[in-house]
């Protein structure tokens, strides 16, 4: 099985992988590294400028899925190894499209969704790649109106509200495990 998050900035889809992984259910698959490998590569400095820009530019050069394109060895791999690969994370259609034409049902999408306050409470936080409410604001317009992560996030399988508590969004996530069981036939 193939679980992609969907998500805005903020919204716990790591934390949900994290806790997925705790549990035995899968391994993550953090896309996010090709970019950070890219801007590694290119010598700049690891800023959300500089990844934005890396990520813009292999979307532009290579299509909107691009990402998920490089990430397809990755998922197989873990795939073969372990049976359950945690997407962190889909962002736009085409991402999901390349994902449901390689692994077709075996795809299962999860949508995280969390109101704005929390998410900017929770990146102005957090100390790796910390995000101001500005910068969220910024970030929030680019998923929803040039990536259409929110018509993304209404697509889903599954809905996770994650505005409540650390045990909560567990509780929900062994909900969302004890549903899939069957689906994936574990």
């Amino acid at each position: 099985m193939l679980v992609g998050l969907c998500g805005l900035a903020g919204a716990g889809k790591t934390t949900s992988i994290e806790i997925l992984e705790q549990r035995g259910f899968g391994m993550r698959v953090y896309v996010g590294a090709i970019v950070t490998a890219e801007v590694e590569r290119r010598k700049l400095p690891r800023t959300a400028a500089s990844e934005r820009l890396v990520r813009d530019e292999l979307r532009q050069a290579e299509g909107m899925g691009a990402l998920a394109s490089r990430a397809l060895p990755t998922i197989r791999s873990v795939l073969s190894a372990r049976g359950t690969a945690l997407v962190d994370a889909i962002y736009c259609a085409e991402e999901s499209e390349i994902y449901r034409e390689a692994f077709g049902n075996r795809l299962v999408t999860v949508a995280v969704e969390t109101a704005l306050e929390k998410r900017a409470n929770r990146l102005s936080a957090r100390t790796l790649r910390p995000l101001s409410p500005e910068d969220l604001e910024i970030r929030d317009r680019y998923e929803i109106e040039l990536l259409g992560t929110a018509a993304l996030m209404a697509a889903a399988d599954y809905t996770l509200g994650n505005d409540g508590t650390l045990n909560e969004l567990q509780q929900a996530l062994d909900g969302f495990v004890g549903r899939s069981a069957g689906r994936s036939g574990l």
